[in-house]
């Protein structure tokens, strides 16, 4: 019970932060994220309060990575683009995957000492999951 309304004072005190910033639906998505994972790996309310602001540095930095490549307005799809274009955008992709890899490593090294191995490979799988399930949703309401 005390872990339950831990959680929830938790996620009302994140939903309102989030409701300072962007778009509801980023927000709702953000919240159910949250939530998603909070259950998924059984945080402590120790480990919680200690996991969420790295996660959310996490996130965040990541979500700039992927701004900043998406922001390029050459698309490999493009059928006018040229040789060096494509391979501007390779490099630009690598650069890409190189910068989340290094995040993914200062995450794991920055939650060893809160969380154990298994906890982390369960963040892991939790964030993969619930991707999924969102896709699906989104799937079904059209």
């Amino acid at each position: 019970m005390k872990k339950t309304s831990i959680f929830l004072a938790f996620l009302v005190f994140t939903i309102n932060t989030f409701a300072q910033k962007g778009n509801k639906r980023f927000q709702k998505i953000e919240a159910l994220k949250i939530a998603y994972i909070t259950n998924a790996l059984d945080l402590t309310s120790k480990e919680a309060e200690q996991f969420w602001p790295i996660y959310n540095t996490y996130s965040k930095a990541l979500h700039q990575i992927r701004k900043q490549l998406h922001k390029n307005k050459k698309r490999p799809e493009n059928p006018d683009l040229t040789d060096a274009e494509a391979l501007e955008l390779i490099q630009q992709m690598t650069a890409f995957k190189e910068q989340e890899l290094a995040l993914n490593k200062k995450l794991i090294k920055d939650l060893l000492p809160i969380l154990s191995a298994k906890k982390i490979l369960l963040l892991k799988h939790a964030e993969q999951q619930f991707k999924r399930e969102l896709l699906h949703r989104l799937k079904q309401a059209k």
